[in-house]
């Protein structure tokens, strides 16, 4: 079995699509207003009404503020959740891109702290993004900067390709990027990209699996 980290919601949809693989398994719901105290009553609820509380975590608050404390924290007894995990999931309803005061994205150094805790682990990466980014054009920017350099290094069709992703929108623009951001930080290990799925509706989602698989011969000077 394998373990799981993810925001299930009080419905539990994906921990029961999965539950012959979920071993120990930890979940994370928001508890800020009435109504997220409400989801988080439900889940537990729906736990013990599924039969789901061996190897249950469920933890209260904010994910990426765990996963970010986490990553900061070397002795693994004052961490927050129970890594490694071999399933994370993680639904930005919110988007990806969206900046905090300080101008970063919370969610961005989250995933950035899930690559760095399981730098010696094999895990698979769920990650859904709401399309209603509220970057301050980031996104465009980003992906200008990589135009650039593949232009510059002779690739070819290099502004049709990326013509045909901008007239898809912010979900051309995140297939762009999000690829870029994992490449720049996952140095521990080599990935693999499954084909993105764009879920079409009122709230447009786009859905991404990556598959990190651990490489034993990179070290970095941190390690040595």
């Amino acid at each position: 079995t394998l373990s799981y980290l993810g925001l299930p919601g009080p419905k539990l949809l994906d921990v029961l699509t999965w539950r012959e693989f979920i071993g120990a398994w930890t979940a994370v719901q928001v508890v800020d207003t009435v109504e997220a105290q409400d989801d988080a009553a439900e889940l537990e609820l729906n736990v013990n009404r599924e039969n789901l509380e061996r190897d249950f975590l469920f933890v209260k608050g904010d994910i990426d503020d765990f996963i970010i404390q986490d990553a900061n924290k070397p002795d693994t007894d004052q961490r927050n959740l129970r890594w490694p995990y071999q399933l994370v999931n993680l639904d930005y309803i919110g988007g990806l891109v969206y900046r905090r005061r300080d101008v970063t994205s919370k969610h961005i150094e989250a995933i950035k702290s899930v690559i760095d805790i399981q730098r010696n682990h094999p895990f698979l990466l769920f990650l859904t993004l709401n399309l209603r980014d509220k970057d301050k054009g980031e996104l465009e920017e980003w992906v200008q900067a990589i135009e650039g350099e593949l232009v510059a290094a002779k690739y070819e069709n290099v502004a049709d390709r990326f013509d045909a992703h901008r007239q898809l929108k912010n979900a051309g623009l995140l297939k762009i990027y999000v690829p870029s951001i994992i490449e720049a930080h996952a140095r521990h290990h080599e990935f693999r990209f499954y084909p993105p799925v764009l879920y079409h509706g009122s709230k447009q989602m786009l859905h991404f699996v990556v598959e990190f698989i651990v490489v034993r011969d990179v070290v970095d000077e941190a390690d040595a």
